[in-house]
């Protein structure tokens, strides 16, 4: 889709994380939509995923040879404005929020966004919190206009003490594709020695305490109990690898769980499995949940966050409790044993992306509020 051929406002995109994550998934969708209408950039960290993905795919990066606690990322972010005439400034973590603000103010030129992913994260130090609170807050003084990508975050925002009208709700987006129920289901399965007979439950994330893994992997023998011909299919890669697969070993789950490590072919795994799990503690809109929901999988999430916003317990997904493997353990019991309700739930999902999380309309929203601030 080609958004708008006029000559609109050069847009920097800045995104220091080290990780992969959602954040990456929407940058990388932002991009592609810019290379269609606008000039554009994005400022990331040498090797980084990013950096690496738009490599691959010829798109425009500017790598940066230092660490994210590096203010010499500031006056890179400077340098890039003035030499490429960027206008607009769209930050996408913590740090870039950060330097791309100082970077903005010593070019003397710009404006600037900052793009929330999520609220406060349970599992992160108070003093890191305090210290991203205050980033925004700093961002709201320098003049910034905020996307939330959530009702959740637009709260924690007006929180903040930023106002309303520096803040526009745009939600995460896919693209559908069609085909998602008629794939190959066995491949993966016969890899790793799985049967079409297995019932196979998939988590998608990053391997960090926030996305709850280990309250999972305690509700899974309680699980096995009563089902044992379930299966474990974990992808994603981060700190708490070696924790989650000590407590594989210590509950004697070998066999039954399986770490995919990092994967570009998260569809195929999708297709090949028969609930998603997303056990997290918090979410803004999770792109996980939206590629789930557009492979007709059955969804069993906690409620936090924008998850709560999206999915409607006992209509469209089975939401329980977070941090808490008793209620993560009944909610796939009800999944397991009623077949057809949970197909029937996997429907409404895949209608409600379908008309609400359209990527084009993301897109169309995002640029509008590039040259509404420009």
């Amino acid at each position: 889709m080609l958004y708008n051929q006029d000559p609109m406002a050069p847009t920097l995109l800045v995104n220091f994380a080290k990780s992969f994550g959602g954040a990456t998934v929407r940058i990388m969708d932002t991009v592609r939509g810019l290379a269609s209408c606008r000039p554009y950039g994005v400022a990331v960290l040498t090797d980084s995923p990013l950096h690496n993905l738009l490599t691959e795919e010829g798109l425009t990066s500017y790598p940066l040879p230092y660490l994210r606690g590096d203010p010499r990322l500031a006056f890179s972010i400077a340098r890039l404005i003035r030499q490429h005439g960027f206008t607009v400034i769209d930050t996408h973590n913590p740090q870039s929020a950060l330097w791309g603000m100082i970077g903005l103010k010593l070019a003397g030129r710009g404006h600037l966004i900052t793009t929330v992913h999520s609220s406060r994260d349970s599992t992160v130090s108070s003093a890191k919190t305090f210290l991203y609170d205050n980033v925004l807050r700093i961002n709201k003084l320098a003049g910034s206009h905020f996307i939330a990508v959530s009702e959740s975050v637009n709260s924690y925002l007006l929180d903040l003490g930023i106002e309303q009208k520096k803040v526009t709700v745009i939600p995460n987006g896919i693209r559908l594709m069609p085909g998602s129920s008629d794939s190959p289901r066995h491949s993966f399965r016969n890899s790793v020695g799985w049967s079409r007979h297995h019932k196979v439950i998939v988590i998608v994330g990053r391997l960090e305490a926030i996305k709850g893994h280990r309250f999972f992997l305690d509700a899974l023998p309680t699980i096995l109990l009563k089902n044992p011909q379930v299966r474990c299919l974990i992808a994603g890669t981060g700190r708490l690898e070696n924790k989650l697969k000590a407590q594989v070993k210590r509950l004697n789950l070998e066999g039954f769980v399986h770490f995919a490590g990092f994967r570009n072919d998260i569809n195929t795994l999708l297709d090949e499995s028969d609930i998603f799990c997303m056990p997290s503690l918090s979410e803004g809109l999770p792109f996980a949940l939206l590629e789930a929901c557009a492979r007709h999988l059955p969804a069993l999430c906690t409620n936090v966050g924008g998850v709560g916003e999206f999915m409607v317990d006992g209509y469209s997904a089975t939401l329980v409790e977070p941090g808490n493997p008793q209620s993560l353990a009944k909610g796939l019991f009800k999944l397991l044993e009623d077949e057809p309700r949970a197909t029937a739930m996997a429907k409404q999902a895949y209608l409600m992306v379908q008309k609400n999380y359209s990527l084009d309309k993301v897109l169309l929203r995002t640029f509008e509020t590039y040259d509404k601030i420009y």
